[in-house]
C-alpha cells in the first residue's frame, strides 16, 4: 500500500534547515590587500536549488544557491567562491558563504577563486 505524503509531511522538507546560521563573506581585492567583510545570516526556507536567508541587521531576505548544477542565477553559492573582475578599480570582488564562522577558510577560498578570474584578466595578485 503506497503511503500518502501529507500537507505537514511536505512543507517539512522547506523548513529542515530552518533556523541554521550562514555566514555570507564579501572580498574585495585591489591595492594588493583583500579586505574582507563578514556578515552573518539565518536560514528561514529552502527549496531543492536554493536557501532563502534573513541577513542580522536587515529587513529584507536573500537568495543562496545551493550548488550550481540548478540553473538558477544567485548572487551566492554556499561553499563556492566566486571571484568578479572590478572594473572601476584593477582588482576583483569576490564571495563565499559558509556554514560555520571561519574566516580563515573564507580568505583562502577567496584567495583561490581570485587567483583563478587572474588567469584570464590583468589582476596583480601580488601580496595574496
Amino acid at each position: 500500500m503506497e503511503k500518502k505524503v501529507t500537507i505537514k509531511e511536505g512543507m517539512d522538507i522547506f523548513y529542515k534547515n530552518a533556523g541554521k546560521d550562514i555566514w555570507v563573506y564579501i572580498g574585495l581585492f585591489g591595492n594588493k590587500v583583500l579586505s574582507i567583510l563578514k556578515n552573518k545570516g539565518v536560514i528561514a526556507c529552502e527549496n531543492d536549488a536554493e536557501y532563502c536567508v534573513l541577513m542580522d541587521g536587515e529587513d529584507h531576505f536573500i537568495s543562496i544557491a545551493k550548488d550550481m548544477s540548478h540553473d538558477y542565477c544567485c548572487e551566492y553559492v554556499v561553499e563556492r567562491a566566486e571571484a568578479y573582475r572590478d572594473y572601476p578599480s584593477k582588482g576583483a570582488t569576490c564571495s563565499v558563504c559558509l556554514f560555520e564562522d571561519n574566516e580563515n577558510k573564507a580568505r583562502e577560498m577567496l584567495k583561490e577563486a581570485i587567483i583563478e578570474l587572474s588567469k584570464n584578466n590583468i589582476i596583480d595578485c601580488d601580496g595574496l
